[in-house]
């Protein structure tokens, strides 16, 4: 009797439980940060991360006796260290990219239109919640023990979903609703650490996450879907599956259009100052042509004809996210990136 009850009932469990727990956690640890905290509270409640260091000249009896000196200088109270004007709309692409971009590009599988967008939206609104606590949790020290909420610690969550969902693909129709789940549990854990490792010990320059998002989204997916095969799962049953309709590649070239208009956005949304205006020059011009080869690749494989699943498949593009910001001339400065990806 209660393993019939479970077996119908246990996907509503685990959100439930899950939801439940979230919601005592952020109850307890989380908090808001120097942005979304009243200026009355912010002089209290500043941590060393809203002080800045400034150098000081001290008087001497003369000209040679001057010192220098370097002192804690408090951020003023009244100054926002991510303004939302500055990121929320680059947030919000990075938001429609998420939910909409990757939602209606799994809809290339003939049997699984609807439940990809279904699943992609219970998928990215989970990892939202969970990621943004993992993040905390490797920063718990350094906030005298509370998760800070920012602009920034969104647009890493939203990352952070991307990655899942990159993973999610490569498994799309082989495990059950609550089998995602449980992946996504685990491999929030995973990008969370694979992101300190690759930003925090080796300080590598990946502002549009080509290695800690697109590269490890892949690569997890893949090794998943080695340790999950099945040798009964034969190529004709899964050819059954994989070719849809025109319908389905309409709705997943629809998905690949919002990820290829929002790109420059997901690109520059964490680059600073004049990086940022690289980022989105280089994405603007990268994406179109990458257009023009995806239709060109698509003329050669499709003798003359254009196809819409290989122009959606091509039509991407991933090297650029690496060194979108960098300018060839000048050395650009990292710190402040890393600080922005990880405050």
């Amino acid at each position: 009797m209660l393993e019939a009850v479970w077996s119908r009932k246990k996907i509503g469990l685990i959100i439930g439980i899950s939801q439940l727990a979230f919601i005592i956690i952020f109850g307890f640890l989380v908090d808001y940060g120097w942005d979304g905290s009243p200026a009355s509270k912010r002089t209290s409640s500043a941590s060393h991360s809203e002080v800045s260091k400034v150098v000081v000249v001290l008087p001497g009896k003369n000209a040679s006796s001057m010192a220098l000196q370097t002192v804690d200088h408090p951020v003023p109270v009244t100054t926002s260290k991510f303004p939302v004007e500055t990121y929320y709309a680059m947030f919000q692409d990075v938001h429609v990219m998420v939910f909409v971009g990757f939602g209606f590009l799994m809809t290339f599988l003939r049997k699984y239109g609807y439940s990809s967008v279904g699943f992609n939206f219970l998928l990215a609104a989970y990892v939202l919640q969970w990621s943004t606590l993992m993040r905390g949790f490797l920063r718990l020290s350094e906030n005298d023990y509370r998760i800070k909420l920012d602009i920034v610690s969104l647009i890493n969550s939203d990352f952070t979903a991307a990655t899942i969902l990159i993973s999610f693909g490569v498994v799309l129709g082989k495990l059950s609703m609550s089998q995602y789940l449980i992946m996504v549990l685990f491999e929030t854990v995973f990008v969370t650490i694979n992101e300190w490792i690759c930003y925090e010990m080796f300080f590598i320059k990946d502002v549009g996450g080509t290695v800690a998002i697109h590269l490890f989204g892949a690569f997890f997916g893949l090794a998943l879907a080695r340790t999950i095969h099945q040798k009964k799962w034969s190529h004709d049953d899964f050819n059954k599956l994989k070719f849809g309709s025109h319908y389905n590649d309409l709705l997943s070239l629809i998905g690949t259009l919002f990820l290829w208009m929002f790109w420059p956005s997901f690109n520059a949304a964490l680059a600073t100052d004049d990086g940022r205006y690289r980022a989105v020059f280089n994405t603007y011009f990268a994406i179109t042509a990458s257009c023009l080869s995806a239709f060109m690749t698509s003329s050669f494989l499709s003798h003359g004809k254009f196809s819409l699943v290989s122009i959606g498949t091509i039509d991407k593009n991933t090297k650029i996210n690496t060194d979108t910001d960098t300018d060839t001339d000048t050395d650009t400065d990292t710190d402040t990136e890393h600080r922005h990806r990880h405050s």
